[in-house]
């Protein structure tokens, strides 16, 4: 079993990171998805040898010369290495962080944020209330999806921060 991930100790496994290395010539694109408070995400494709191509998203630091944020991101990638692959945690497919601004490469959310989806179903539900009542299968899916990847990371020991 890994170690308890999350924890504030700050210790970042360089050789862990260079393992999941990916040369940034191989992202081609940048559809803006979202941005906060300290980066945004783009939409792009990752070309892979003798395999199609993935729609992936690239997470990206406004100021990549922040090192708090570059460092907090760096933990990020480190927590996000010990999550495993699930079908409901969104996966970590590499990292770029040589010759260049550090960019995070995920696994591409097809249908979104849960978020998004609870925004915009409150904001429906709010025009008509049958809304609520006629989207209920896609919502209890999406919470039950959400609850099996919450158990994915308590058996992997990954402590989780609902808040941020």
């Amino acid at each position: 079993m890994p170690p308890a991930a999350g924890s504030s100790s700050g210790s970042i496994d360089m050789e862990l990171l260079k393992e999941r290395e990916i040369d940034r010539s191989r992202l081609q694109g940048g559809q803006l998805l979202g941005e906060g408070a300290f980066g945004h995400v783009v939409k792009a494709t990752l070309s892979r040898p003798e395999e199609d191509d993935l729609v992936v998203a690239i997470k990206k630091l406004k100021d990549d010369d922040d090192p708090q944020a570059r460092q907090a991101l760096l933990r990020e990638t480190c927590i996000m290495l010990l999550c495993g692959n699930h079908d409901n945690v969104l996966m970590l497919k590499g990292i770029c962080f040589r010759d260049g601004p550090l960019q995070l490469v995920l696994e591409y959310a097809e249908h979104g944020s849960l978020l998004h989806l609870l925004w915009t179903l409150r904001a429906e539900s709010k025009l008509n209330r049958t809304v609520l009542v006629n989207k209920r299968h896609i919502f209890e899916n999406m919470m039950v999806g959400f609850c099996c990847g919450l158990e994915h990371l308590a058996t992997r020991r990954v402590r989780t921060c609902l808040s941020c």
